[in-house]
This record gives structure tokens, sequence and C-alpha cells, in this order.
């Protein structure tokens, strides 16, 4: 097979060329009577070696997408040119619709749709509601290629799977159990409660359960209490107090029960209420005898007041201090740090203010204590705490100590009082337009809301790059949205409606309307003209009578009719018309006489001119004057004659 190169004419015939690449190739056909029904082919390769072959299928192929078939080239689908060299792009003509992507391919497109749209061509819209996706009888609503779900009472959610808890918001009052129902709920009440939401309390003393004079009153435990008079107890005071039991009476007095009190009856020798009196006796009262009672002395009592009262018994020595018991009297032997006849004043170990740095002294027993202020401590708070101590500062924070305080320098990416937190960089927010920031280590990412783009969602999409707008329009652009400011004559979110002037009947009196872009035109019915057919024909307008001929338009046939004048007929009174009455005889005879006597002036006036013409010839020729040849009328041929002319 002969190597690729440049085909060199031979003489002959020269048959079809062909070109792949840097070589070309002619097909000669040699002379017939040397070399009969041969194609031969003359390959040269770029170093100009030759090669001869009958068969120009052995230099390289020529056609690149096709066959070579009697010197031309058969393309395959989706190719076109001489050599089948080009690709046809399917795109060309658009064939995606909706805004759909067009990708170019092998005798071959494929179109990425918008949302919402499928099928080869995006043709077909996508209705997101069928089948319906809400769930508990909720109705679908199509919005494009989303959907929204109107939920039935009761239920909620994206899709309506959602049963509402009508109980969340606790709306049995006083303790009341609620109980949810489909769209509703009932509340069971606790005793003493009542209404649709328990909120109206029953009152238990209506039916006045109090006995004996008793006073109701209603708790919050929906029940009731009873205040009892005096005398009588039980819930609703039904029982009458045995103020005898126990037996109050003493020394064996006899106890008799009464409303709200007792007598006692007293034996012989004791009196009092409670028969707790002996009778006095002054041998053996070691005090006064009083109305049949003894009085004690101060320092005594009990029975005939011989038992010395002790003053000790009621520890009246403070702060540990021990009592010595006098009569009628005691005396205190107070501890150390206490003073006062009772030991009741503890002596003020602060008066030398003791304590440092703003301590507060707080006086002890014999002793005292200082309360520091943060920072500080011991006995008079004179040390002042190292806070840094305890190395407080995390993740290689720096500590430096402060007066009961310290605070930590943080390394980068960590922050908080002590370090432990690492820094987020989505605090504040940096995403704007309503982008959601992802926090990284040192760092942060923001998803940004549909129609915004860059690092901190700053930058708005400009969806206008597609250009949406057809027909001219003018794209706008809008945060996440563009609109079209249509030329005129369309309209529609992407001015893809021409809009159609004829809707408004512009043509007038039946005349037909052909709609144009931003116009239209009005094809009317005879007898009306203008643009709109308003105006009606008037066939007078342009003057179609002549010799003074009255015009008038006909109607409904918008023609003309001419009244002409006396002597004129035709449509247009372009005829003059003979006049056909009987003429004055007089009339007659004048005009002929008239009509002789020109005809006879005209013949002497021939006669004088050829008598002149004789009378002035001279020797030679005679050659008259183009005035007197050509003269045609009377005056001119009587004019003095010019000079004669001799040949």
């Amino acid at each position: 097979m002969a190597s690729p190169g440049r085909l060199v004419v031979l003489p002959g015939e020269v048959g079809p060329t062909y070109m792949v690449g840097s070589i070309y190739c002619h097909l000669l056909l040699i002379i017939p009577l040397l070399i009969s029904h041969f194609n031969i082919c003359l390959c040269i390769d770029d170093n100009n070696n030759e090669t001869i072959t009958s068969d120009y299928s052995e230099c390289s192929p020529p056609c690149l997408n096709g066959v070579c078939h009697h010197g031309q080239c058969f393309c395959k689908s989706g190719f076109t040119g001489l050599y089948c060299q080009d690709d046809i792009d399917e795109c060309a003509l658009a064939p995606c619709l909706n805004n759909g992507t067009c990708h170019d391919g092998t005798n071959d497109f494929t179109c990425t749709c918008l949302p919402g749209w499928q099928g080869k061509h995006c043709e077909i819209e996508i209705n997101p509601c069928d089948p319906n996706p809400c769930v508990n009888n909720g109705t679908c609503s199509s919005q494009h290629s989303n959907f929204t779900c109107s939920c039935p009472p009761g239920f909620t959610g994206f899709l309506c799977q959602d049963e509402i808890d009508e109980c969340a918001s606790s709306p049995c009052l006083n303790n009341g159990t609620c109980h949810d129902q489909l769209n509703g709920f009932t509340c069971h009440c606790l005793p003493g409660w009542k209404g649709e939401l328990c909120e109206i309390e029953s009152n238990p003393c209506d039916s006045n359960p109090c006995s004996n004079g008793g006073s109701c009153s209603p708790n919050h435990h929906s029940n009731f209490t009873c205040s009892c008079p005096p005398g009588f107890t039980g819930f609703t005071c039904e029982v009458n107090i045995n103020e005898c039991s126990p037996n109050p009476c003493q020394n064996n007095g006899t106890c008799n029960d009464l409303i709200n009190g007792f007598e006692c009856a007293c034996e012989n020798g004791f009196t009092g209420k409670l028969c707790e009196k002996e009778t006095c006796n002054l041998e053996l009262c070691n005090g006064v005898c009083i109305e049949n009672e003894c009085f004690c002395r101060q320092g005594f009592k009990g029975h005939n007041c011989k038992e010395d009262i002790d003053e000790c018994a009621a520890n009246p020595c403070k702060n540990g201090g021990a009592c010595e018991n006098l009569i009628a009297d005691f005396k205190c032997f107070c501890k150390m740090g206490f003073e006062g006849p009772r030991c009741e004043i503890n002596k003020d170990d602060c008066v030398n203010q003791p304590c440092k740095n703003g301590g507060t002294c707080v006086d002890g027993v014999a002793d005292y204590s200082c309360s520091c202020p943060l920072g500080f401590t011991g006995k008079n708070c004179e040390t002042d705490i190292d806070d840094c101590a305890q190395n407080p500062c995390l993740n290689g924070g720096t500590c430096i100590d402060k007066v009961a305080d310290y605070h930590c320098t943080c390394p980068t990416g960590f922050i908080g009082f002590n370090c432990g937190n690492v820094t987020d960089e989505c605090l504040p927010n940096p995403c704007l337009n309503g982008g959601s920031c992802v926090d990284l280590h040192n760092d942060f990412f923001c998803h940004c809301a549909p129609g915004w783009e860059g690092k901190t969602c700053y930058a708005d999409v400009d969806e206008c790059l597609s250009n949406p707008c057809q027909n001219n329009g003018t794209c706008n652009n809008l945060p996440n949205n563009y609109s079209c400011s249509c030329a005129r004559g369309y309209t529609g979110k992407d001015c893809e409606i021409d809009i159609n002037e004829c809707d408004s009947s512009p043509c007038l009196n039946e005349g037909y309307c052909e709609d144009g872009i931003d116009d239209f035109t009005c094809q009317c019915q005879e007898g009306y003209s203008g643009p709109t057919c308003s105006e009606l024909y008037d066939a007078c307008a342009s003057s179609p009578c002549l010799n003074g001929g009255n015009c008038t338009t006909e109607r409904p046939s918008h023609l003309y009719t001419c009244e002409c004048p006396e002597g004129f007929e035709g449509g247009s009174c372009e005829k003059f018309m003979m006049l056909q009455n009987p003429l004055d005889p007089v009339f007659i005879s004048v005009v002929s006489l008239i009509c002789v006597l020109v005809v006879l002036l005209l013949i002497l006036t021939l006669l004088f001119v050829r008598s002149v013409k004789k009378a002035r010839a001279t020797r030679g020729t005679y050659s008259p004057s183009t005035q007197e040849m050509f003269g045609n009328s009377s005056s001119e041929i009587l004019k003095p004659p010019p000079e004669e002319r001799l040949i």
C-alpha cells in the first residue's frame, strides 16, 4: 500500500480530488489508448517519494467520517462537508424547550431540563401532585416543580403526616386531665371543678354542711372546712367537746361537762376552779393567808409556799455562764470573753481592727476571725492568693494573676475564660443573605441561600446570564430571580407572548384585523377606509364630475352620480350634447348668410394675393420668403414683403 503523501497531477483527464491532512490526491484517467478504464493515483509523501497505484484507496482515506465511492464522499449520519469533516450541530435549531440546555452529540443531542420539566425536548411539565403526596386527605397545590399541602383540621406537617396534639398547650385548668382527640380534646376535671376547661369551681358550701352554727369555707381541694363554735368539734361540728375528759378536777373533785366548759364540785378542805387549792392554815402556810388562800412570798412556791424557787432552773446565765441560786435571786459566773449580769455581753475582740486588705472582722468568743475579700487569705487577710497556682488556663493558654482573679491569654483557635472553647468562626454569623454557617477550625463555610454565592454569600447570582428574556426583552437581575422588560408588542415572564393587538377589536364597521408586531392592519369593507375603517368612503372626494357637474354619493353602494349642467352628459358629464330643440328660422338664415360672406371674403383674398405676386416678378428666378410660404394668417400675408432675392 502506498504511503500517505500528496498527489501530483499526471497528464490526462483529471478525476476527483481528495484531501486528507496535508495529502492531495488527484485521480487521473490516462489516455484510453494506453491504459483503458484504469484510475491512476500518484501519491507523493513529504519526502518526495512517489508511488503510483491504480487503486486510489491505497492512498490515505480521504473521507474522514464517510465512505468514498466513485470519487465522492458519502457521509455518516451527523457529519457533513466535502470530506465529511464537520460534525453537524444538532443544537443549532434550539430543540430544547422551556430554557433547557442543549448538549450536542454525534447525530444526536441531549437536553438538560430545568426543574419541573422532562422529556426529550423538555416539553413535558412535571406535576409534583401526581400522585398526591399529601396524606390524611391533604390537598396538593402545584407550584412549578414544587408543591404545598393544605392539611385538613387536626393535621399538620409538610405532607400533613402529623396529627396535631391539642393537649400540647395544656388547655385543662386546675389539674384537669386532657385527652387528645382528632381536631379536638376533652378535659376530665378533679372533684370540685367543672366546665369545658375545668375552669369553674363548684361550691361545696351551698348545702350548709356545718352543724351547730359552724361556718363553712370552701378550700382548694374542692372540699370544705367547718369553723366550729366553741364547745364543738368534728368535720361538720357535730361533736360536743367533753371538757371533763380527761378529768380536770383535782383532789377528787367531781367534773360536770357544760357547753364549752365544765364545773368542779370540790371535797371538803379544797377550793378553786379545779379544786387545786387547800383551805388556808396559818400554821402551815409559809406565806400570807388571804381569803382562805395561802399567798407565797417572793422566792417560794408550792403547797403552803414551802418550796424555794430555783431561779437557776431557767438558765438565766448566757454563753455557758455558771448560775448560783439565791433566795429570790441568782448570780452568774461568766466564761472568758463574756461579761454582764447574765454573761450576755461578748467582749469585742475586733476593737483593734486586726483584719488587713479590706477584710471584715467577725467577733468571736475571746477571739475573732477575718472574712477576707476575694484574692486574700490568712488569719488577718495578709496573704495574696495566687489564682494561677492551679494552672486554670487550658490548651496552652497563658495565665496572668490578678487580685481575686486571673486572665488567660488564649492561643489562636481557642476562646473562653479558661481557653476551653474552640473558636466558633460562625459567631457572629458571617454568612449574609440568609446563608447558614458551618464552623471549621480557624475557618468557616457558608451554605448560601438560593440566588446567592461567594465566601460570605455576598454576591447575587445573575439569573440573566442565561438570557431568559426572548424577543429582544431586557433582563433585570433580582435576588434569586429576574424580571424581563419586554419590547413593545410582547409580554409574559420571558417576553415569549406576542401581544395580539386585534384582541381589542380595533377595526370598525366589520373590518378584518391582521395582527402584527406591536401593530395591526385593518382590511376594510367596501365603502370604508382609514387605519381602523372608521372613515366613510366619499366617492365625490376626487371631484369626478366634469364641466361643473354636481356630485352626489349614493348609499349604501358608495358610488357617485353626476348631475350635469345643460349641454353635457355622460357618467362624469364629459360629453358635449348637441341641442335637439328646433332653432328660430331667422337665426338659421343669419348664420347661413354670415357663413357665405366669410367664404367669399376668403376667395377674394386668395385672388388678390396671386395678383400681387405676379406684379412683383422681375428678371431671374423669384424665391418667396419663408414668411410668404408659411404665413398662416391674412395679417402676415399683407405685411410688406421682404426685399426681392434674385438668383
